[in-house]
C-alpha cells in the first residue's frame, strides 16, 4: 500500500514476533559466498568504496554500525584509524568474537554514546518503529555527528516500471519502503535535517539484474509479456545511468542520505 500524503510504501501485514524468524529463513546475508562470487564482490565493489565506506569523515573517532551484520563495513573503515572506536547492534544475532568493533546491546545504546558517526545500511526499511529509532540515535549523536543511511526508495523507477516483482519488495521481510519526502519527514520529526547523496550508478545495474531475475522465474506471465517487459525495463535502466545526478535523485532505488541534528 502507498501513503498518499508522502509515498511511502508499506504491506498491509507484516510478520508477528514469533514468525519473524521464519521470514529471515535462508535469508542471503545468512548464506556463505563460494569462492567465485567473492571474487566478482571484489571487482563489483572497486569502483564503489566512498559509497561501502559508508562516506564516513576522517576525523569520525567513535562509529556505530546499527545492523551491523557480520561487522563487514567496521572491518572496511578500521583500516588507519588505530585511535578510532567502532560499535556495532546486531538484533537477530550475536556476533561470535567480533575482531574489530564491540558490539552493543540495541537496549544499552544510549549509554554506549556518543557517535561521532552512525550508519544505517538498507536496515531502517526492516525496523517495525523507525520513528523510534531515529530519535534515539539521534539523541546519541556527538555535537557535528551525522546518521548515514541508505534505504530502499518507494519512488524507483524499478517499482514503477515492473511494481510488485521490483527486488526492493521484500515482503514480508521490507515493512517500510520510504520515498524522499516520507524520510525527510520522519527525520525532521526526529530533529533532524537531512543531506541527499545521489546512490552509485552500479547500485542500480545490480538492482535492475535482480529485478530481471524475478521477472523471468515469474510463471504467471507468458514468455511474449516477459520479453516486452524485461525490453521496457532495460530502457528505463539505461535512461537512469545516463542521467545527470541530480535527474537521478528523484527515482535512484535507493536513497542515501546524511542527517544532522538541527541547532537552536
Amino acid at each position: 500500500m502507498r501513503c498518499n500524503a508522502c509515498g511511502t510504501l508499506f504491506p498491509d501485514r507484516v510478520p508477528t514476533m514469533d514468525t519473524l524468524g521464519e521470514a529471515y529463513d535462508n535469508y542471503y546475508t545468512a548464506r556463505a559466498r563460494p569462492p567465485w562470487r567473492r571474487l566478482v564482490k571484489l571487482i563489483v565493489d572497486a569502483p564503489r568504496q566512498a559509497y561501502l565506506r559508508r562516506n564516513t569523515p576522517a576525523g569520525a573517532r567513535r562509529i556505530l554500525d546499527y545492523g551491523c551484520g557480520g561487522g563487514e563495513y567496521l572491518e572496511r573503515v578500521s583500516g588507519g584509524r588505530s585511535k578510532a572506536q567502532l560499535f556495532g547492534v546486531e538484533r537477530e544475532r550475536m556476533i561470535t568474537d567480533p575482531a574489530v568493533f564491540t558490539q552493543v546491546d540495541d537496549r544499552n545504546l544510549e549509554s554506549m554514546g556518543p557517535f561521532d558517526w552512525v550508519t544505517l545500511g538498507h536496515v531502517i526499511e526492516h525496523v517495525a518503529d523507525p520513528d523510534d529509532l531515529f530519535k534515539r540515535l539521534g539523541a546519541a549523536l556527538a555535537p557535528g555527528g551525522a546518521l548515514w543511511i541508505a534505504t530502499p526508495n518507494a519512488e524507483s523507477f524499478l517499482i514503477a516500471a515492473i511494481g510488485s516483482l521490483a527486488r526492493d519488495i521484500d515482503f514480508p521481510r521490507h515493512v517500510h519502503l520510504f520515498s524522499m519526502d516520507g524520510l525527510t519527514q520522519r527525520l525532521a520529526t526526529a530533529g533532524l535535517r537531512v543531506c541527499l547523496l545521489p546512490a552509485p550508478r552500479l547500485n542500480a545495474l545490480l538492482n535492475a539484474r535482480d529485478c530481471w531475475r524475478n521477472l523471468w522465474s515469474d510463471r504467471s506471465y507468458p514468455l511474449a509479456v516477459k520479453v516486452r517487459k524485461a525490453c521496457a525495463l532495460a530502457l528505463v535502466v539505461l535512461r537512469h545511468v545516463l542521467a545527470s545526478n541530480p535527474r537521478r535523485l528523484a527515482d535512484s532505488p535507493e536513497i542515501v542520505a546524511i542527517a544532522q541534528r538541527r541547532e537552536g
